[in-house]
């Protein structure tokens, strides 16, 4: 991804690939509600 960045990509579109990656979305998913976060699942 930091090569993304030397590329052109902007810093926001990588912010917004990364919060939508399955990845984030598996790992954070019960503790946003929707999309906010929250200490309550």
């Amino acid at each position: 991804m930091l090569d993304a960045l030397a590329h052109g990509l902007s810093r926001a579109q990588l912010v917004l690939n990364f919060s939508e990656s399955a990845e984030n979305v598996v790992q954070t998913g019960q503790y946003t509600l929707n999309g906010l976060l929250s200490r309550w699942p």
